[in-house]
């Protein structure tokens, strides 16, 4: 029997752990073609899952570069579509959406960022393919006739725990032991075509913060999009790509300006204090800090910031609050990949 081909092109790192879990459960009826940018940690993450992967270009840090890129992309996946005989293509960068169209083929997009924060990634995707996957609680504006939602979140594609199991193994990759409070600190790099005048975590405030970590006797560990300073260098997390989510977990506390990764702390019931010009800003987030799981601030709000983080970390058990929160938010959300399943299968079956 002939079988159908799906093309999976993830535009960021994060969406490698969407599509690996949903290409796991798609692999046995269809062939899986992986296509990837070189972008941030995402060349790194793909060969330490194993995927094996065509790779279409090195990612752009500015917005004519991302127009160039994309422009090149395009012709890049319309010859892949017909070298591979690619039925569907699986993606939220426009280049797969476009080309598929120009090819005959179908595509379908996802996303779980507000129309208005990403016009960008909208306007050269969304246009262009067959339908549009996102969650409920996202802003479609223009678009919304091309949507199907579902009642969930992008990191419970691989965090929930059907497919996440914490593994206490970690301690050992941080070289501390399993006695040992520790917290995680994120900075983004915030060179992305939306990340124009947006402002996060100063070096001068990664400083102030840790102080006040240590002088609780917290660990703090930093994973950075950019480079340290050579005062940070030393608390620099050495670990696997694979293996952060399995940090996030067991760490007593996120603090950051990176979206996604504040995002999976939540849902795996780490408490978050997000510090960015995004905050109050993405839907999904602010759906995140309705269950309690997310504190965010504006950049213009430090002091409060740092009150607050010191205020938690005198509070006893916040660790099975927490987890009482996570248990809520699991029990409110679908699991997402059944409805991608069936969402893919109408596409493929109607070709």
């Amino acid at each position: 029997m002939f079988m159908k081909t799906i093309a999976l092109l993830p535009a960021h790192p994060s969406q490698i752990w969407v599509l690996d879990e949903l290409s796991k459960a798609l692999s046995e009826h269809y062939k899986i073609l992986w296509f990837c940018r070189d972008k941030d940690v995402s060349i790194e993450l793909a060969r330490q899952k194993g995927i094996s992967y065509i790779l279409l270009s090195k990612a752009s840090n500015s917005f004519i570069g991302n127009g160039f890129e994309l422009f090149f992309n395009i012709f890049k996946c319309i010859y892949y579509t017909k070298k591979y005989n690619i039925n569907l293509w699986i993606t939220k960068y426009g280049a797969g959406n476009i080309a598929a169209l120009l090819s005959g083929s179908q595509s379908i997009s996802f996303n779980d960022d507000d129309s208005d924060i990403v016009p960008f990634i909208a306007w050269t995707s969304y246009p262009f393919a067959k339908k549009v996957l996102a969650p409920q609680c996202t802003r479609q504006g223009f678009f919304h006739k091309k949507f199907r939602t579902y009642n969930s979140f992008h990191e419970l594609f691989y965090l929930h725990p059907k497919r996440f199991q914490a593994n206490s193994e970690i301690y050992k990759q941080l070289k501390i032991s399993p006695s040992t409070s520790y917290a995680i600190i994120r900075l983004s790099a915030l060179k992305a075509h939306h990340d124009i005048n947006i402002k996060g975590i100063s070096f001068e405030l990664i400083e102030k913060l840790i102080s006040l970590l240590v002088s609780f006797n917290i660990v703090p560990f930093i994973t950075s999009e950019d480079s340290l300073t050579n005062s940070l260098k030393k608390y620099h997390i050495d670990i696997p790509v694979s293996s952060i989510h399995q940090a996030l977990y067991f760490s007593s506390l996120y603090i950051g300006d990176s979206q996604t990764m504040a995002s999976e702390a939540a849902v795996l019931g780490t408490p978050v204090f997000r510090f960015s010009d995004f905050s109050h800003r993405l839907s999904y987030l602010d759906e995140l800090e309705t269950y309690g799981l997310i504190k965010s601030y504006l950049t213009h709000q430090e002091d409060k910031f740092l009150a607050d983080i010191k205020s938690f970390l005198q509070l006893p058990n916040t660790k099975k609050e927490f987890n009482h929160k996570r248990e809520k938010l699991l029990n409110d959300k679908e699991d997402p990949i059944p409805f991608f399943i069936s969402e893919i299968k109408n596409s493929l079956t109607k070709q």
